[in-house]
């Protein structure tokens, strides 16, 4: 925002184009003096704040008198930079000078070729800020490249890396012992459990009713029953006599019967 005529747009665009030949830069022919300056500096914000694709916004002009500078203390144009969205820059007069306009603004600069160094980026610096960065990202990778070269390195001296095969015959008479005393073990499990079987087996055939009748006993019956004593016999009840070898059926005999 400023004259087209004057030094302060030549020098803008000549610190822009200098800084980064590929800026862009759109003028809004503005009176920046005299009667009817204040509305329309007013009416070229409001135009950029419509327009909306811009980055940044410069209120500039060159030197001069109190009263060639009063437009930028007038509150409607102090009112407009308030509520304009745009960032702004005050460019206005040269550095001694101040206007309202500068301290209503996002940031003041005191020239207008100061205002362009303020919003364009320098391309040198950039490109060295670039090799900057590439220089601490190579440093960075190539020590952590060799950070894991060591780590890599470590772990080949490992004695597993190193030896592989005895690791593996050492683990192989592990499992060969291993093998031996689960035979052991098992082994004498058996054992204990055979013997525990043949003394169960003992005591079962001490306590088998054959084994009883092999040595001349017989076993006495009346109605399913075994009868263990004299008065649990009956006379009149059918008797199985049983011996080692077979058994036997004993009828009583009623009376009357020969």
């Amino acid at each position: 925002v400023t004259s087209p005529t004057g030094a302060a747009i030549r020098d803008i665009i000549s610190v822009s184009k200098r800084r980064w030949p590929g800026v862009g830069l759109i003028l809004r022919p503005t009176k920046v003096q005299g009667i009817g300056a204040a509305d329309d500096i007013v009416r070229a914000i409001d135009d950029f704040k419509m327009y909306g694709s811009v980055d940044v916004l410069i209120l500039g002009r060159g030197g001069g008198s109190l009263e060639d500078l009063w437009a930028f203390n007038d509150e409607k144009v102090a009112r407009a930079i308030f509520e304009c969205s745009i960032p702004t820059i005050s460019a206005v007069g040269h550095e001694v000078d101040f206007t309202i306009a500068d301290f209503v603004a996002d940031v003041r600069a005191a020239t207008p070729s100061a205002a362009a160094e303020l919003a364009v980026p320098d391309r040198f610096e950039i490109k060295q800020h670039v090799r900057n960065l590439k220089y601490t990202l190579t440093q960075n990778v190539s020590g952590a490249i060799e950070h894991y070269r060591d780590a890599l390195k470590q772990l080949q001296n490992r004695y597993a890396f190193r030896q592989p095969a005895n690791l593996i015959g050492q683990y192989r008479q592990q499992t060969d012992e291993f093998e031996r005393q689960l035979t052991r073990n098992l082994r004498q499990r058996i054992s204990l459990l055979k013997q525990k079987t043949e003394h169960i087996e003992k005591q079962l055939s001490a306590l088998n009713p054959r084994n009883t009748l092999k040595r001349g006993y017989s076993i006495t019956r009346q109605n399913g029953k075994i009868v263990q004593r004299v008065k649990e016999f009956s006379e009149v009840d059918e008797t199985t006599i049983e011996f080692v070898d077979g058994a036997v059926g004993i009828k009583p005999q009623r009376h009357g019967e020969r």
